[in-house]
């Protein structure tokens, strides 16, 4: 027990010890983050690098001051949960986080710190916490491709460049031909919108492709994104989609210039079993282009089972997830399917359909 530790109960009775964290306290935090699993790892911090518990140790254990204070909450002598704050550049803010153990999700241990916390805080003058979200985008956003790849979601290899210089070094470093696309704010059909140069060749063809797209839109163009030509295989598009009242849908269907055209969707609920994957792929009407016929061959179907369990994970994980779009092209057995495109990624507002409300 360590002084000016307290004890309080979580939703199911148990009883945790809650205390400032301090030098003495350095081990234990480390060794609960390297405890922590993948997935759990991948939401406190969009990584899994080996050197976070370490460096979450020294934030942790710091003596505390009155820009940081960080509580640990133990059960039956075990570490359990960390919650910090860290002053923020607002005076009078502070930014929070939490990491649990895996074996104490669900039992209240968050909210119990964070009862804790707010109370050292305000003896310290704190008077609002902030805390970070999920990304807008993740095509322009390196945080949300990163939790892309918690779920072994891998995207086509993309890099935003600002010159005309740029996009010809990294074609060069891509080999073979690319993409270049208009990363402009609240353009969603880029193709319609002339926001896509495909098929360059060679540095000549790349220059003029980023200067078209300059000229084009000027200064709402923040950058262009450059990829690797992906030619061949029929593009489906996975996604997420909430729905009002039963929650997260998995969205499969043909992508492309005829996906409006044509509307050949199909959604079910999550979570997904290897079977509603299955009947998944085959419930749209355009599922003869991924199957052995018509002389084509077939696609990957077991790639795509994949990636649509993983989606389904991510969004029954992560409920406040309002829609995700991701557009793998098919690929023979034998080569795994990649994301083409991805995004938007954009937090849920949660609504009750059966709410009434006043007029």
């Amino acid at each position: 027990m360590s002084a000016g530790s307290v004890y309080a109960l979580l939703a199911d009775g148990a009883t945790v010890e809650i205390w400032q964290a301090a030098g003495s306290d350095f081990e234990s935090v480390v060794q609960m983050h390297r405890a922590m699993s993948p997935d759990n790892s991948c939401f406190r911090f969009f990584s899994m690098s080996a050197s976070l518990a370490e460096r979450e140790g020294r934030r942790v254990c710091r003596e505390p001051a009155a820009d940081h204070v960080a509580l640990l909450a133990w059960l039956a002598g075990d570490l359990v949960g960390v919650a910090g704050y860290e002053a923020g550049g607002k005076p009078g803010t502070a930014e929070i986080a939490f990491a649990v153990a895996d074996r104490a999700h669900h039992r209240g241990v968050a909210t119990l710190l964070l009862e804790h916390l707010v109370a050292a805080a305000r003896g310290r003058g704190v008077q609002a916490f902030t805390a970070s979200v999920l990304p807008v985008a993740i095509v322009s956003n390196a945080g949300g491709t990163g939790l892309l790849a918690c779920y072994g979601i891998t995207a086509v290899p993309t890099r935003p460049v600002r010159s005309e210089k740029a996009p010809v070094d990294a074609a060069a470093r891509l080999g073979g031909p690319v993409v270049l696309k208009a990363d402009v704010a609240g353009l969603a059909h880029k193709t319609d919108a002339g926001a896509v140069q495909l098929d360059l060749h060679g540095g000549r063809e790349v220059r003029a492709g980023y200067r078209k797209l300059a000229e084009k839109f000027g200064a709402r163009m923040s950058a262009a994104l450059i990829q690797p030509m992906i030619i061949g295989g029929t593009e489906m598009t996975i996604g997420v989609a909430q729905g009002p009242v039963f929650g997260p849908l998995v969205v499969f269907g043909l992508a492309g210039a005829a996906t409006d055209v044509f509307g050949d969707r199909s959604a079910r609920l999550t979570p997904l079993t290897d079977t509603d994957a299955e009947a998944l792929i085959r419930s749209i009407r355009s599922a003869p282009l991924l199957l052995r016929r018509h002389g084509a061959p077939p696609a990957d179907l077991a790639a795509l089972r994949d990636i649509l369990l993983r989606v389904s994970r991510l969004a029954d994980d992560l409920p406040h997830v309002a829609e995700l779009d991701l557009s793998p092209g098919h690929r023979p057995p034998g080569r795994r399917a990649r994301g083409k495109r991805a995004g938007p990624l954009q937090p849920a507002q949660p609504t009750d359909p059966y709410l009434r409300k006043l007029r």
